[in-house]
C-alpha cells in the first residue's frame, strides 16, 4: 500500500495563529501541489494550489478555532499539520 516516498519537506505557516490571513512557505517546489483545509470535523473548507512553494489561506467566512492543513503533491500526502484562526 503506498505511501510517500519522495524528497523530505519542510513547511513554515506564519503568522500562526492568525486572524485574517497566514501564508504557507514550503522549502521546495511541488508538482501538482495543493493544500486543503480541513475543520475539526473532517469537513473540506477551503483548498488552494500552492505556486512557486508559497501559499495564501485567507480566513474568509472561516470561524475562529483549529483547523488541520494537508499538502498533496501529485495526489499524495506530504505534510500534516494545524493551524489555529482566532
Amino acid at each position: 500500500i503506498g505511501g510517500y516516498y519522495g524528497p523530505p519537506l519542510n513547511v513554515l505557516i506564519y503568522p500562526n495563529p492568525f486572524s485574517v490571513m497566514t501564508t504557507v512557505k514550503l522549502s521546495r517546489n511541488l508538482t501538482d501541489g495543493k493544500l486543503m483545509l480541513y475543520d475539526l470535523y473532517g469537513r473540506k473548507v477551503d483548498e488552494i494550489d500552492l505556486v512557486n512553494s508559497v501559499g495564501m489561506l485567507n480566513r474568509n467566512r472561516l470561524s475562529s478555532g483549529m483547523y488541520s492543513i494537508v499538502i498533496l503533491e501529485e495526489n499524495q500526502v506530504v505534510f500534516k499539520g494545524k493551524v489555529a484562526i482566532h
